[in-house]
Parts: structure tokens; sequence; C-alpha cells
């Protein structure tokens, strides 16, 4: 039997059946093993190579290592209109036979959503463990019936151990599922005209007005008693979204 840790290693040895065992690097997944003979074969699973060498016969087997890479998803979630829920977010590791656990620290980080009032920040070190292809961060959401944009926040990962970082954070969004006071609002064709039922405005509320091309949004103040609105600021071609916020 032949062990071998790192480089190549070259031993000379009597006609017979032998096998070759890698000792896998820490941070490191062996993803194949190849035989240059017709009659070898080899076990990622074992990290073993086995072979039969025959008279002056010359045989090459080759370990192949790939280096752990470490990627999180981006997933979303409803905010509901009271209490928490999860958000997850999956660590995985790429594949392999990976016999060291990897580890990663994390933190979340605000972009359009803060922590306190939309989540509760949270931070630590994450481990995948030498059986697994990945591992969880959940994240608490806090539920509200504020009518707003949805919100984005990240995950950070840094300080990866026995593995590299392919990407370096994931993107959480908190989807709204609020209409203020059930005021609908509706665009009306061929202008920026709004109507809402229900009633009109109350005192308090503003219209929020949200660009796609800048990725901007815009409180417009309205009477109190206002049934529609004309949006002079408007710029054709351009998708605007509008909700009715409450402000005051």
């Amino acid at each position: 039997s032949i062990s071998v840790s790192s480089g190549t290693i070259t031993q000379t040895v009597a006609p017979g059946s032998y096998a070759s065992t890698e000792v896998v690097p820490a941070g490191w997944a062996l993803v194949s093993i190849i035989c240059d003979d017709g009659d070898s074969s080899g076990s990622v699973a074992s990290s073993t190579a086995s072979f039969q060498v025959a008279p002056g016969e010359h045989v090459t087997c080759t370990f192949t290592n790939t280096k752990a890479a470490i990627s999180i998803s981006d997933p979303s979630v409803t905010e509901g209109d009271s209490g928490t829920k999860l958000l997850t977010f999956t660590v995985t590791r790429s594949a392999g036979l990976f016999v060291h656990d990897v580890k990663v620290d994390y933190a979340t980080q605000d972009v359009t959503a803060q922590a306190g009032p939309d989540y509760t920040a949270a931070s630590g070190t994450l481990t995948i463990g030498q059986g697994s292809s990945s591992a969880t961060i959940n994240v608490t959401i806090q539920g509200d019936m504020v009518a707003e944009l949805d919100e984005t926040f990240r995950v950070n990962l840094s300080n990866p151990r026995s593995a590299v970082l392919a990407e370096t954070f994931g993107l959480g969004t908190i989807l709204n599922d609020d209409v203020v006071g059930g005021k609908n609002l509706k665009m009306t064709t061929g202008s920026i005209d709004l109507s809402w039922t229900g009633g009109n405005v109350q005192t308090g509320y503003s219209l929020l007005q949200y660009n796609t091309s800048t990725a901007s949004a815009n409180l417009i103040p309205v009477a109190g008693a206002a049934t529609s609105y004309s949006d002079a600021s408007a710029v054709n071609g351009v998708v605007y979204c509008y909700v009715l916020a409450a402000t005051g």
C-alpha cells in the first residue's frame, strides 16, 4: 500500500496488486482518480487507486483535487402583518470528497431593510461538517402592516477556513404584502393619473413613488381630500410603482 500526501511519488515495485491512497489536504476535495492502464481502478469515496503491475509495466495514477469553494443563496420571504418569520440562507460548498470541516464567519448588513424594525441582526461562525455539502443561516424577519417597497439586506461571508469564497454575500429580500387602508392604486392608461377605492386619502399619508430605472423612491405629499393624482415628474418610457404610505 502506498500513501500519498502531496506532489508526485514514484516507486519501483515487484509485479503484483497494489493500492495507493491519498491523504486529502485540508481545504481540498478529491474529485477524480484516473490510472493509465486498462486493469486498474480508482475510488473517490475511499481515496484509493487499486492497480495491477505486470513485469516491465509502468502505471501512472492521477489524483485530482479542487479547492473547496463556498457559495450562498439569495432567498426571499413575505413579511406578514405581525409576529416573525425566518429567512433562510443556504451556504453550500463545492462537490467532492471532503475529509475536513469547513468554517466561515457571517454577519448581516443593511441595504434598504433596517436591523431592528425589519429584521434581527445576526452574526457568528457557520460550520459545514465533512459529511455535509451545506448548512443554513436563519435570520428573523419582523412582520408589520406598513405599505412599503420590498426591502433587502445582506449576509456577508468572511474568514473561510479550509475553503475559499466563491461568493462574498447573499442578498435577502423581504417582500411587502401591505396596502394601507385597503386603498388600491391604479394607473390610468396613457397617463400617470392614479385613483384608489375606499374613500379619500387620510391626513398623514403620502404617495410613495418608486422609479424602477434608477431604483430610487420619492415621497409625494397628497392633499387629504384628494381622489386622484397626476405625476408631472414622470419621464416617458420609465416604469414607476406607487403605493399609499403612512408618513405620520
